[in-house]
């Protein structure tokens, strides 16, 4: 037939060669900014998948939006985020019982070299450097890991340090 002809035409060269009825035009459709011929089937096609990417964004963004607010309503309105009464670490603790004020002092009784990581400096040329107490005392062996983790401790944490805690209200402190 001739839209069948029409039709080969097009998808071999982009331009239909000859159009002898109307009807053949029906597949495609004439641009007119750009005077060329488009493929009405693969336009539409097109269109779909950009719908379907649309589509696909804006259930993202609102996902994203819903999310956020339902976070942020959840964060500031808990009780568990939002105290009864603002923490005053100047005022008395009546009763320390049922008051905790605290702190953690990691990194001194458990080497950890994220909190002390001058104590691990010595092992950045080792191809597997030392990340805890264990490899730390490994590689320097018992004599100088002795001495270099009791210059450590005397100096981290002193009787000054839980005299300045407790100076500013805190009453609990945490050792790892």
């Amino acid at each position: 037939s001739t839209s069948l002809m029409a039709a080969a035409a097009i998808a071999a060269t982009g331009m239909p060669t000859t159009i002898d009825r109307p009807e053949d035009l029906d597949d495609v459709d004439l641009d007119s900014e750009l005077g060329t011929y488009v493929d009405v089937e693969d336009s539409r096609s097109c269109s779909r998948a950009w719908m379907w990417l649309c589509a696909f964004a804006l259930a993202l963004v609102v996902t994203c939006v819903v999310s956020s607010v339902l976070l942020a309503h959840a964060t500031f309105a808990s009780p568990i985020f939002t105290p009864l009464e603002p923490a005053r670490f100047d005022a008395p603790v009546k009763d320390p019982l049922k008051t905790f004020r605290g702190v953690n002092l990691g990194g001194w009784l458990v080497l950890e070299p994220w909190i002390t990581p001058s104590l691990f400096y010595q092992f950045l040329d080792h191809v597997r450097p030392a990340t805890d107490e264990k490899s730390f005392c490994a590689y320097l062996g018992k004599e100088e890991s002795r001495t270099q983790l009791a210059g450590f401790r005397d100096a981290w944490v002193t009787e000054a340090t839980f005299a300045r805690l407790r100076a500013v209200g805190i009453n609990t402190v945490r050792l790892p």
